[in-house]
């Protein structure tokens, strides 16, 4: 007979504490609470409660949740974050092939030139802040060429992301106007975009999901825009906080050198990078009806935190727990989460990070911390620093 998990003497967890912190106090448990809310914190277990058909993404009920009837919380048409059954698979259907794997290392080239441009930038000075001239920028301008958009508005698509990410704000009643602004400008803008190309197609993602709609999928311009600022959303704030957290980690660890000397171990080294320092921390998931697992009960309309920063410390899975080790064997970390909202950029993001860690190691080998790091409030939902400051051998512009 299942146990309603509230009925358990669970251990105690913060899901904002050092993902450290977080197993020790699990103690071995695949399931923890943070006040009344159950945290999953078993690699195994997040697994498979993530592939659940009957949890869905919080963001689907964020209204209900959250106790307000706002129109900025309520679910809206195209989002391939919040559609659940057949609408996610239509949506999803409909971008995949931009973001296979063999769609995105087309676009390897242009990544690589990207970061060379901004390297070259700085390369003489012998010292960079690395957040503001590499990590805002570059993923942002991916994105944008992936999507037709301009490259130069991409300090507005950074705005945007950082704001609207604020959906998961600890204190929405603040933060919430602001939401909403970037929210109305952003809509604006993806408009004006969509018509654009109508008028003038490209090779581009938004050209081929508005032929979609147009070949008889039915894709209206509401989903457009919201697929859009989904994407934009999505592409830019993650891989930008990933980014600076990869290159930090690896020098914090004093494994830069390694890589420097071994080209070789770039996809290692990122993928250790996710399963350490993850820029998200977790993620949420509302069951829709009761839940049974491993003799507990989820009721329906309980919400679930699934902590990535735990389960990727998870000592039956990675025994070397937080010690950076780059194993090709290793257990797939679930920074990407897991199921049907797997992160649809997974391979972008990667290749990102790959060629953004290519170009640093053979332009910077000598990189290194030169100053205090700042990291993004620790209680956000999302981790990253904001100043990254660095030195180096100057190099010639040649």
């Amino acid at each position: 007979m299942p146990v309603p998990y509230d009925q358990l003497d669970l251990p105690e967890v913060d899901p904002y504490a050092p993902p450290t912190e977080i197993v020790e106090r699990a103690g071995g448990s695949w399931l923890a609470r943070s006040r009344r809310t159950p945290v999953v914190v078993g690699h195994e277990a997040a697994r498979d409660l993530l592939k659940d058909r009957r949890l869905h993404h919080l963001l689907r009920h964020m209204a209900d949740v959250r106790g307000s009837d706002d129109p900025a919380l309520e679910r809206r048409p195209g989002s391939i974050l919040s559609a659940e059954g057949e609408e996610h698979l239509r949506l999803r259907r409909l971008c995949l092939p931009a973001f296979k794997q063999r769609s995105v290392d087309e676009l390897r080239p242009y990544m690589a030139g990207l970061v060379r441009q901004h390297v070259a930038s700085f390369a003489a000075d012998g010292e960079v802040e690395l957040v503001g001239r590499l990590c805002e920028p570059y993923p942002v301008q991916v994105i944008a060429h992936v999507l037709g958009a301009p490259e130069d508005d991409w300090p507005l698509f950074a705005r945007w992301a950082t704001d609207l990410l604020m959906i998961f704000s600890t204190d929405l009643e603040r933060d919430l106007p602001v939401v909403k602004a970037s929210q109305a400008e952003m809509t604006a803008y993806v408009e004006e975009l969509i018509e654009r190309r109508r008028r003038e197609p490209g090779d581009d993602l938004l050209t081929k999901l508005i032929e979609a709609e147009e070949d008889g999928d039915r894709l209206s311009t509401e989903e457009l825009v919201t697929l859009v600022e989904a994407i934009l959303t999505g592409g830019s704030d993650t891989t930008r906080n990933q980014l600076g957290a990869t290159v930090y980690l690896l020098l914090r660890h004093g494994r830069w050198g390694e890589v420097v000397d071994d080209p070789g171990l770039v996809p290692m080294a990122v993928e250790e990078a996710l399963r350490l320092s993850g820029t998200i921390r977790q993620t949420a998931r509302v069951a829709t009806e009761d839940v049974e697992y491993r003799d507990v009960l989820f009721p329906a309309g309980t919400v679930l935190l699934v902590s990535f920063a735990a389960t990727n410390l998870d000592p039956s899975r990675y025994p070397w727990g937080d010690e950076v080790r780059f194993e090709p064997e290793a257990v797939p970390h679930l920074s990407f989460g897991a199921g049907v909202h797997h992160c649809l950029g997974a391979w972008l993001a990667r290749a990102e990070l790959q060629e953004a860690l290519r170009v640093l190691t053979r332009e910077l080998p000598d990189l290194r911390l030169a100053g205090e790091v700042e990291w993004r409030p620790s209680r956000s939902s999302f981790v990253g620093p904001t100043v990254l400051p660095l030195a180096f051998t100057p190099r010639s512009a040649g």
